[in-house]
């Protein structure tokens, strides 16, 4: 049975349709502070596209690499209402409990 949890998503200014254009063809928004239930997080989200470009290249440099706690990939376009449902699911599936929270 899911709990009810009180999410709110900040954006690092207010986020209007030029940003949201910006980061759908970028591929990436970085510094998205989450507040799960008193708990804030820091994440950065990034489109499938850009994530494999980002992994290739740094396998082309090293044998390994980690990926930053906190990185969230999604498949669809970064756009708020697919950022905003991916955050939620994550949340539902315990996702931000792995992380540290930065308050």
């Amino acid at each position: 049975m899911e709990k009810d949890v009180a999410i709110k998503i900040t954006y690092d200014k207010d986020f209007d349709e030029r940003d949201e254009f910006e980061a759908s063809s970028r591929g990436v928004i970085s510094g998205v502070i989450v507040d799960v239930d008193e708990k804030r997080y820091k994440v950065d989200i990034y489109n499938y596209k850009r994530a494999m470009l980002m992994i290739e290249w740094r396998l082309e440099k090293d044998e390994c690499f980690m990926i930053v706690p906190g990185t969230i990939i999604m498949r669809e376009d970064l756009n708020l209402k697919h950022m905003e449902a991916c955050i939620s699911r994550l949340s539902d599936v315990g996702y931000f409990d792995l992380l540290l929270p930065i308050n």
